[in-house]
């Protein structure tokens, strides 16, 4: 592994973040958000809000995780911070895997962007993509929409 690897680099900007967030001012430390609190669920495809959907019908995000089809990240921290344009943004840290038993970190940017829909940002993907290697980008969320599922 070089020292501008593409995951020296995503290691890089994500502790920058960390780092960012955490001395933003207002932050609130394992504050889930309240567009999360209650059980909300959001789907970015239709089929994924149907119950008991298996996970490869779409990408889905709850208070708990984001499933996306063989991917799946644990939420393990939030850090939010009001923002003068959505009300709040919520720096989300998980641990992803897939099928093959890996394992690696990624941090996600989830806004509100009105009552029903959320944008999320994986960190790892939004880099790889500003590098212009969007084969790296596993997840394909860089200002994905999701929208609320129907109770």
């Amino acid at each position: 592994m070089t020292p501008r690897s593409p995951v020296n680099i995503a290691v890089g900007v994500a502790m920058l973040a960390a780092i960012c967030a955490a001395h933003a001012g207002v932050a609130r430390a394992n504050d889930r958000p309240d567009f999360l609190a209650d059980g909300q669920r959001y789907g970015a495809e239709t089929a994924a809000c149907a119950p008991g959907a298996p996970v490869d019908d779409g990408p889905l995000l709850t208070g708990e995780r984001l499933s996306v089809y063989t991917y799946d990240c644990t939420f393990v921290g939030f850090m939010s911070r009001p923002d003068g344009d959505t009300g709040r943004q919520t720096l989300a840290t998980a641990i992803c895997g897939d099928d093959s038993g890996l394992s690696w970190p990624d941090m996600f940017v989830l806004t509100p962007v009105s009552g029903d829909t959320v944008t999320v940002t994986s960190q790892n993907d939004y880099v790889a993509r500003r590098m212009g290697e969007d084969r790296l980008a596993l997840l394909r969320l860089v200002e994905r929409e999701f929208a609320r599922c129907p109770q």
